[in-house]
């Protein structure tokens, strides 16, 4: 950048201009390094603009978040990720639902409070007991007499259903989607804690 910035006059720009909780520390950095690197490559020096670079480049928590928030819709939404049983049951929870209730330890207290929960209880309510019932014998981890018990036979699929969908969901494979979308459509900064990507 013109006038040799260096990376403590670049920051100190942004605090100049009351911009300095526009990017987190480490996006800050990954930025002025992406500067840089492009002024090498193009051979070519820039003029140092900390509005013009405010209004062209947004910093996101994931790339994910980023990705979404411009249209892109991802193989697993961990808004709402659907578990299928042997019986072709379906039970849709998110992420952190599933997470809540498959964790070391037990987890009945946490897997008895999210069946209260009205968006779960209402898909519940339209299973078959008996269908549910027969999922968790094939398990063979119940008895015939434990499997009687239509209220912990709720329990018992609830818990099964948030491990397998707390398993199953990969959340690098989904990040790596989302920045190759993003990368598509525009330049895209990786750094760690986050993602800055430049304006559509």
């Amino acid at each position: 950048m013109k006038s040799n910035v260096s990376q403590y006059d670049f920051e100190q720009a942004f605090r100049d201009y009351g911009r300095n909780d526009q990017f987190t520390y480490n996006a800050l950095r990954a930025l002025y390094d992406y500067l840089i690197e492009m002024e090498e490559s193009c051979d070519e020096e820039f003029e140092l603009d900390v509005i013009g670079l405010c209004c062209e480049y947004s910093e996101h928590a994931t790339a994910l978040e980023a990705a979404k928030e411009y249209g892109f819709e991802p193989e697993q939404d961990p808004a709402a990720l659907m578990y299928f049983s042997e019986n072709l049951l379906e039970l849709v929870m998110t992420l952190e639902e599933a997470e809540s209730c498959s964790h070391q330890g037990k987890c009945d207290e946490d897997v008895e409070e999210l069946l209260k929960q009205p968006h779960i209880a209402a898909q519940f309510i339209l299973m078959d007991i008996d269908d549910i019932r027969a999922d968790l014998k094939e398990l063979g981890a119940w008895t015939d007499e434990e499997l009687e018990d239509d209220e912990e036979n709720a329990v018992r699929f609830l818990w099964i259903a948030a491990g397998s969908i707390s398993e199953e969901y990969n959340e690098e494979e989904q990040e790596t989607a989302a920045v190759e979308w993003l990368n598509e459509r525009t330049s895209v900064i990786v750094f760690t804690g986050g993602i800055i990507i430049q304006g559509f």
